[in-house]
């Protein structure tokens, strides 16, 4: 790192810091800090949450899963198919939420279950995105203590300080508006990546490319049971499972639907949302595609690291070959992706902590100030996720795209079950959920330990249906005497029907478009083996 690295990278750590300190003069009360007073834009809300679901663990755990993961390869693509799916699919639940003028989703759940399903459901998320934003963390330190040669720990507080610093002072705002900016410079930081590759392998680099690698469909198996964990159908199926329920029922990007004025803007920010996310996964998994050419025909020393952790090989490659001041800019590229995942964690965590809590009357004291309990609960989930990263430093985990979405898979599926049930005609008790959402939860865990042939993408599927069935089952019978509460009518009009049919329709674009990526990049490497024989 040289001078000129560290000024570009400490000076978009001030200004992502400045950021907070200016909107924080605009926030009066909980709903300021939580909602952005419900009046965020359509394409900013889409951006922001394309921006959180490419974190940093995408940038790095994506590439390294296209290179070097042993089965990996473009076949990621298949989990991107379910995005529109689940976007057009979830339309009816945000048009309930804004019905309801909720701050926390699980609000919803309420209307129909009672109060002990809604915090069943509260805290399964707010285990599971504290984890899951401790992997993040753990990543983003991974590619720092490599390259600035310090300790993971040390990077860790860092980091992660940074992002809290604020997110605790400029609220859902902050968060929304840094993604925005911060897309673009992870994007931009993907492209100076791919052109570095180019710049040092030449044109001729897709023909070094394992063909393999290139394939984006794998119709070989199914995955449940057969040992094919990276199967179409495991990956597409669980995919719609596991986005319904991360950008339906998890706080974290449901929080930012709610910021919207109403249910016609928020379904328009769900088809930005699409629109973005494929030509960006497209762009990190492409610079995976370069890198496996460039092992190839290069192969240096440190690829022997790669063995135990995949992971470092963006990390290793930016340290080894990046120009000054390129660095310098790909650095503050993995803190956009990493920040943009960070800030929407620590905010929505402490929106649902402080609803909650507020639901069951047990708010302590300190935490009943208008803004100060807002940002007292942000700074002490910040903290655990920050320790759950160091944690995750002593221990061997497998790629951390894989490692996050695994953790989500087990929960996802259940917390799922109870947003579909609170928004069917059903007549489902409120006992009888929260134990089928348990047993859901059990029954991944079993599956997990028990039956390791199961793609862990079924996961999201298995927990769901297990769920569904036993609530329903027990509804039926051994609490069929319980009093019900009436369905809960949506309110869905015809412009929300029709952003359910085009996000439809551009599921199909995805496929195609997936299909002629894989397409186009093996016509170019056999075109390069044949000039070469």
């Amino acid at each position: 790192m040289t001078i000129l690295d560290w000024v570009i990278l400490f000076g978009y750590f001030l200004g992502m810091i400045l950021l907070g300190l200016i909107l924080m003069l605009k926030q009066k009360t909980p709903e300021d800090y939580y909602l952005a007073g419900r009046g965020m834009p359509a394409w900013m809300i889409g951006a922001s949450m394309a921006a959180t679901q490419a974190s940093a663990v995408s940038l790095i755990g994506g590439p390294a899963f296209v290179a070097v993961k042993k089965g990996g390869g473009l076949i990621w693509l298949q989990y991107e198919l379910a995005v529109p799916l689940a976007m057009g699919l979830l339309i009816p639940l945000i048009v309930g939420f804004h019905r309801l003028k909720l701050v926390s989703i699980y609000a919803f759940v309420e209307n129909r279950f009672g109060v002990s399903v809604r915090m069943l459901l509260s805290i399964l998320f707010q285990i599971s995105r504290g984890l899951a934003t401790g992997v993040s963390l753990f990543a983003t330190a991974l590619i720092f203590g490599y390259l600035l040669k310090v300790p993971i720990w040390t990077t860790l507080f860092v980091v992660g300080g940074i992002a809290l610093t604020y997110t605790l002072f400029g609220g859902i705002m902050a968060d929304i508006i840094s993604d925005f900016i911060q897309l673009w410079v992870l994007w931009l930081g993907v492209a100076v990546g791919i052109g570095v590759v180019y710049a040092i392998t030449g044109k001729g680099l897709l023909t070094h490319v394992p063909l393999e690698r290139l394939s984006a469909f794998d119709f070989s198996g199914h995955g449940f049971g057969d040992g094919k964990v990276y199967s179409f159908w495991a990956m597409l199926f669980g995919g719609l499972f596991l986005y319904l329920s991360y950008y339906g029922c998890d706080q974290s990007q449901a929080q930012r639907l709610l910021t919207a004025p109403d249910a016609k803007v928020a379904s328009k920010g769900l088809l930005y949302n699409s629109l973005i996310r494929f030509p960006l996964v497209l762009t990190y998994l492409f610079f995976g595609v370069v890198l496996a050419g460039f092992l190839s025909i290069h192969s240096p020393e440190w690829t022997k690291e790669l063995s135990n952790r995949p992971d470092a090989l963006v990390p290793l490659f930016v340290k080894h070959y990046f120009p000054t001041g390129i660095r310098g800019l790909f650095l503050a590229a993995i803190m956009a992706a990493a920040m943009s995942s960070f800030d929407s964690a620590f905010n929505s965590l402490s929106a649902a902590t402080l609803e909650d809590l507020n639901r069951i009357g047990k708010v302590p004291k300190v935490l009943k100030g208008e803004l100060l309990g807002p940002r007292l609960l942000t700074l002490g989930w910040g903290l655990f996720s920050i320790f759950f990263a160091w944690f995750l430093t002593k221990i061997k985990t497998p790629t951390v795209i894989e490692l996050i979405n695994m953790i989500g898979s087990v929960l996802y599926g259940p917390i799922l079950s109870a947003f579909i049930l609170g928004i069917l005609p059903l007549n489902t008790r409120g006992k009888a959920v929260f134990i089928g959402i348990m047993t859901g939860v059990i029954g991944n865990i079993l599956v997990a330990k028990l039956l390791p042939s199961v793609s862990w993408f079924w996961w999201n599927l298995i927990g769901c249906v297990i769920s569904l069935t036993v609530a329903i089952l027990l509804s039926k019978t051994v609490f069929m005497y319980e009093i019900g509460i009436p369905r809960f009518y949506l309110g869905i009009n015809k412009s929300h029907l029709t952003y359910m049919a085009v996000l439809f329709l551009f599921f199909f674009f995805v496929i195609l478009g997936s299909w002629l990526f894989s397409l186009i990049l093996k016509d170019q490497a056999l075109k390069g083996l044949l000039g070469l024989l």
